[in-house]
């Protein structure tokens, strides 16, 4: 490709003022980035960007958002916080000269110090790990820290396991990949909502979360209810900001008043995931939205030359044939229309038994 002639990605950011923006984005070869326009960007949220390798992105509009008469070449906010995928255990760090500021804490060091402060975190940490875990014979739960190592000094958090606690550090990839996860979205909260109330703002209601191949290290049996059940705990965050934000108690059940507020303040979830594995597809389509629910298609055609479209999205119900009954599935279907087709009774009054019986033996 020439250097007269660069790769450009053009994109609609819909900011907080609910206006669309049209933007374009050039690969400069001299610095190996994608350069942006100069003017002010447009505010879409909280933005998390899991990566494949491990790592996050984080840009956060009350830490990361031009403020005043910033200009490009005088700014003081990096554009987003980058982390690698040690920099997420074991914390940020940001220095210049030789003033160095601590950005993030890491997992490790987070954990246990949200246990001892009490503060709701470790509790929204908590509440989130259930929420994203396996299924009810496995619940993702944080245990006492533990020392690993002799020249360690720190309590490594544990995960309660039905064998015994496991340091996280142990655990298995899946487990790492899913708590890495859910430490990523209650920080990033955490962090935002402290410095929308430090700038006297409300938090944001918005969050765009972008998944780089969701299924890696999951068991099918995770694949088939994560992507639901991500989509929950981000709404959730969502809710936890507006309670707030209107004087409501979050630790107290709402009441039907609570819920009629919250239902007339507008908040958005935004998820954009790339995936090879079919369970995870078939996880959705109970929650699928034609209206505002699109599916993108990567495809290479004659040679070198990628296709990328929108591809109707179908509710096929079930996955089969999977390779092996060896992954403890008896049925390939979403968690939510499974129950309704191992008892087809349920779709079908009590006086009609012959109905379902009839759709038994088919």
């Amino acid at each position: 490709m020439p250097k007269n002639d660069p790769p450009s990605i053009k994109y609609t950011v819909i900011g907080k003022a609910g206006k669309p923006s049209s933007l374009e984005a050039n690969y400069r070869f001299s610095d190996q980035i994608w350069k942006g326009p100069q003017a002010r960007p447009s505010m879409p949220g909280l933005v998390i960007y899991a990566r494949i390798d491990g790592g996050f992105s984080v840009w956060d509009p009350a830490r990361n958002y031009w403020r005043g008469n910033e200009t490009d070449e005088r700014r003081e906010r990096p554009d987003a916080y980058q982390f690698t995928k040690d920099q997420v255990w074991d914390g940020l760090e940001d220095a210049e000269g030789k003033e160095k500021r601590i950005i993030c804490n890491g997992l490790l060091r987070d954990v246990e110090g949200w246990r001892a402060k009490g503060n709701g975190a470790f509790g929204l940490l908590e509440g989130v790990l259930e929420q994203l875990s396996e299924g009810e014979n496995e619940i993702l739960s944080i245990g006492a820290g533990v020392r690993v190592r002799l020249n360690d000094v720190r309590d490594i958090p544990t995960l309660r396991m039905p064998y015994g606690p496991v340091p996280v550090t142990q655990a298995a990839a899946g487990m790492r990949r899913v708590l890495v996860l859910a430490y990523l979205l209650v920080w990033a909260w955490e962090e935002h909502t402290r410095a929308a109330k430090l700038q006297k703002d409300e938090p944001t209601n918005r969050i765009v979360l972008l998944f780089d191949e969701m299924e890696a290290h999951l068991h099918p049996k995770w694949q088939r209810v994560f992507l639901p059940s991500l989509m929950q705990v981000v709404d959730g965050l969502l809710v936890k900001g507006q309670i707030a934000a209107t004087t409501l108690d979050p630790s107290k059940t709402l009441d039907q008043k609570a819920n009629s507020v919250l239902k007339k303040i507008p908040r958005s979830v935004q998820i954009i995931a790339t995936t090879h594995a079919p369970m995870v597809l078939a996880s959705i389509e109970s929650v699928w939205s034609m209206e505002d629910d699109r599916l993108f298609d990567f495809n290479l055609v004659e040679g070198n030359h990628v296709e990328f479209g929108v591809v109707d999205f179908a509710r096929h119900g079930s996955v089969v044939p999977l390779p092996s009954p060896f992954f403890c599935l008896s049925i390939f279907l979403s968690q939510s229309v499974s129950p309704h087709v191992c008892d087809p009774s349920r779709l079908f009054p009590a006086n009609r038994p012959g109905v379902a019986r009839s759709l038994c033996l088919q």
